[in-house]
Formats: structure tokens, sequence, C-alpha cells
């Protein structure tokens, strides 16, 4: 089970209740010329009388080096001040750099230290499909600008010329594009792209919080087990911001894709009483989340239509410090995020806003000597003050389920079950003896105010000691529920202090840890089938 992000502090007003290696590589010379695997074979005579064969599907075509061209690659443990970068071409050439210094390494005539090194180029011949996110790719050839095993001493400087780091010996690589689940990822790679981050630090733990889909290409040295990351080179948007549920009862009204893949999605009820908006967009210079966090969520309330000076507005987080404490940041995969509440209209027409602020960082352009911003995202959960079908802990769960996609295609938010049609009900739910369903006692949450569920349930305001609010009908008859496929689970006391979202699988196995049963909303469609479950918690 992995993590996801807690995203709002629980002290919000009363308005809101309803094993990675640094040794170096032997030396070693150019490689010689290979065939190159996707030639076609040389023709043979045909035979008088052929059955008339079966035609192929034939798969269809990818640019694997144009899609490499628009990625910086990267192989580096974050940590020692060493890496190999590599740039792939259209053509499927490619260069490279390698270097790592040991500045304490001295000796006659190298008093300022010794640095390793290695300077490359070379070119791929060809590739072949593992599926439709791996490829692996051949070196043809790779050559170097001093030779592998050789050294000299510059500057007072020892020069140690090696092989390339990360790609060493090795004729054949794996390519994984954007958009390739991370399950599919082998254990060896993902522990090199550790150094991305994945994960964020909560009351003295490091959690990892890896995303559901690569959203770069990376490169993988199976034979050394050693693995590339990338940063985006293009000049456009390539990564998404999707989120991994849907939410029951919403349907898509915008879906806007512009040419340098930004996006602007809403899906929507079809009363209005609730709206998600999805947006990406480049992010202004000196609007940037890392060094001007006001300015950078002044920009994303503008581009998203709300007004920044608005004195409702919030923001923080909830994340953990070493005194316990709300830290500012949240993170989403790694990625410092920053949250939002405010407060639009009033009387009739209050609504609120629940959101999420978060951007990928660029890349320092070569060629204009100059850093790049890179793309800003920002994910709104609009909705009716009083009349919303969803309460904000549901709401403020469904945010926690955020990730960054190398593909655009779960950009929207919406399940089509008919919102007006869901029933909702809080429920005492215990394990079933399958997890495709959940036994659960139906009650009511009462308040002290409401006479006549006080009379109809024969409460007394002992009850209401604690909270002004109660639940009664808990008669221990519980019920037979089927959950549906896709329904999320969220839940919030766990271990690791996170909201995450359960399988149904998981779920079961945590009930069964508790023999008493937990207190869950549920909603249910018109066949009577769980679509949306989250734990009661004020």
């Amino acid at each position: 089970m992995r993590f996801k992000r807690v995203l709002l502090a629980s002290t919000l007003s009363a308005v809101m209740i309803c094993g990675c290696t640094t040794d170096k590589p032997a030396g070693r010379g150019p490689i010689g010329e290979i065939e190159d695997p996707t030639a076609a074979p040389e023709p043979t005579e045909a035979p008088t009388e052929a059955p008339t064969p079966t035609e192929a599907p034939a798969e269809p075509a990818i640019d694997l080096y144009g899609i490499m061209s628009d990625w910086q690659f990267e192989f580096s443990s974050g940590a020692g001040g060493w890496g190999t970068t590599l740039t792939v071409n259209r053509d499927g050439s490619f260069q490279g750099y390698y270097s790592d210094s040991e500045m304490g390494s001295t000796g006659p005539g190298y008093s300022k230290g010794t640095v390793y090194k290695c300077a490359f180029s070379g070119r791929f011949t060809g590739f072949e499909r593992v599926d439709d996110y791996i490829y692996n790719v051949t070196i043809g050839n790779i050559d170097y600008e001093n030779p592998s095993g050789t050294q000299e001493i510059l500057n007072d400087i020892l020069y140690i010329y090696t092989d390339p780091y990360g790609i060493g010996t090795q004729t054949e690589l794996t390519v994984y594009l954007p958009g390739c689940p991370f399950k599919n990822l082998p254990d060896g790679y993902v522990s090199w792209m550790n150094y991305l981050n994945f994960g964020a630090y909560a009351a003295g733990e490091y959690y990892r919080d890896y995303p559901e889909y690569l959203y770069f290409c990376g490169i993988y040295n199976e034979a050394d087990d050693c693995g590339f990351g990338s940063a985006n080179r293009s000049g456009d948007n390539t990564c998404y911001l999707i989120n991994t549920q849907h939410l029951p009862g919403l349907k898509n009204v915008q879906a806007q894709i512009e040419r340098d893949n930004s996006y602007f999605y809403i899906d929507a009820s079809d009363d209005g009483l609730i709206n998600i908006k999805n947006c990406s967009f480049k992010a202004d210079l000196n609007s940037d989340i890392y060094w001007n966090e006001d300015e950078f969520v002044d920009m994303c309330l503008n581009r998203i239509g709300a007004n920044p000076e608005d004195k409702s507005l919030s923001v923080f987080g909830k994340d953990f410090n070493d005194d316990g404490n709300y830290a500012r940041y949240t993170y989403i995969n790694g990625k410092s995020s920053l949250l939002a509440f405010w407060i639009e209209g009033s009387n009739e027409d209050t609504r609120y806003n629940l959101a999420v602020f978060t951007q990928m960082p660029g890349l320092w352009n070569e060629k204009t000597d100059s850093y790049e911003p890179g793309y800003a995202y920002a994910y709104v959960i609009n909705y009716h003050a009083d009349y919303c079908p969803y309460g904000t802990l549901a709401l403020q769960n469904y945010l926690s389920t955020l990730d960054f996609s190398g593909t655009p295609d779960r950009l929207s938010s919406a399940s089509y079950d008919d919102l007006d049609a869901l029933a909702s009900s809080y429920a005492y739910v215990t394990v079933s003896s399958d997890s495709d369903h959940l036994e659960a006692d139906l009650v009511e949450l009462v308040y002290e105010t409401d006479d006549e569920k006080i009379a109809e349930y024969g409460l007394s305001k002992k009850d209401f000691e604690n909270y002004g609010w109660t639940y009664a009908g808990f008669d221990q008859d519980y019920t037979k529920y089927t959950i549906s496929d896709d329904c999320p689970i969220y839940v919030t006391f766990t271990d690791n202090l996170f909201d995450t979202c359960l399988s149904k699988d998981e779920f079961a196995d945590r009930l069964a840890d508790d023999p008493d049963g937990g207190l869950m909303y549920l909603y249910f469609n018109t066949d009577g089938e769980v679509v949306f479950i989250h734990e009661a918690v004020f």
C-alpha cells in the first residue's frame, strides 16, 4: 500500500464541518559496429506453390528517438557530486558526459585532486518493442573523446578517463516512456529513481509516494543495474496532474488541450452544486513555488478565475515536521505543493473552494543561458456551502489521490453515475466473507438541535455532551452490500498519518484487524452498489 497525502489541517474553521552503489566501472574501448536487428533479411526464393499467408496486423510506427530527444537524461544518486548526462537526437545519435571528483585524492603533480571523466558520443541502430511503453534499444557504436583507461595531469589535477558510468560495456538498454505503469518498472530501476524524492517526511519518518504512471522518460542498463531519469527539454508540457480515482456524479463539460500540451478540464454535476477544475499552464518566470510562493499562488488563482485579494484565502498543508507541528508544504509524488481554501459569494450563493497548487520544475536552457520555469498545475474543487452532496471530509480525501502522469488520458475526474440518484448513509462497517462486499449497519447522524430525530431515537442531552451530535440507530443488524469495481475507499487513521485510498482487499484486511468495525460514510447507486466510501472523522 503506497501512502497518500493528507491535504487539510484538522483544525479547519467550523464553517468547514459538513540500493544504489557509486563504484566506478572498469575501463573499455569503443564498441564495434553490430548488426541492426530491425534490418530486413535477404529475400529467399519462394516455393512454387505457397499457401496464402495470413497477414499479421502491423504494429503502429513510433518515433522512439524523437520522443527520447525531448528529454535530458541523467544518471545520479543525488549525492556525492557524480553523474552521467545523456542527450539523444532524433536520428538516433547521442552524446553525453560523465564526471566524478575526488578533491581529497592528491599526489605528486596533482595537489588539487582527481577527476574521473568521460565525454562520449555514439548512435542507436535499432530498437525492439516490449509493450506500448517499454522498448529495448541497441547501441551500434560509441566513441570517447579520450581513450578509456588513460590519464593525464592538467592544471595540477589528475584526470582519469573512463567509460561512461551508467552505460558501461553494454550494447543494449531499456527505455521506459512516459505513461508506463510504475508497477511494471523493475525494482532496480525504481531504486535509482529515489533521487527524485518520491516521498516526504512525516513525524520524523520518510514515506515513499510513487506515482501510478511514469511522468518522464527513463533508461535502464539492466545488466549493470544503472537507471537514468530525465527532465523535460522540449519546452512543452509533458506532465499531467491526474486524480487516480473518479468522483461519482460528475460529467466532463470541458476538455481543452493546447498546442503546448497545457490543458484546462472542468467536470461538474448537472445541478452545478459541485465542479472540479484541473488545469496546467506555463509558469511565469518570477512566479515559482520554490522561490516566490506568494506570487505563485496569485498566478494560480488568476489562471482559474479566482480573486487573489480574497480575504478568506488560506494557504497551508498538513505534513508534520519533527516537532509534530504542521509544516508549510504538502507533497505529490515528492513534489512540493501548496493547499488553499477560500470562500466565494454569500448567503444562499456561498461556495467553498479546496485547491492544490503545484509545479514541475523547469530546466536550464543551454542555448539561451537562462532558466525555463516549467509548468504549474491547479486542481480546484468548488462546491455549494449548504447543498453539496459530499461533505468536506469526502472532498478532502478525494484531493489526496492526486498523481503526476506522463499521459493525459485521465485528466477528467468524472464518473457517470447519476448524482441525483446517489443515496448516502453513515454505517458501522465490519469485515465480510469476501472483499467484494461489506457488511454494514446503517446509522444516522443526529444534531442536538434536531428535536424530531431526538424524539424518534429516544435520545437524551447526555448523548450530546461531547460534540453536539451523535450517531443513532445502531442495532447491529448488518446487511451485506456489493462494492463496485472502481469504488474509491478512503481512510484517515493510518500509521503514517496520511490519508490513504485502499483497494478492496486492503480495506477488507483493515476491517479484519478491528472486530468492532469502523464508522464509514457510504454512497450507493441506484443498483444498491457502494460506489464511494470514506471514514467518518470529524
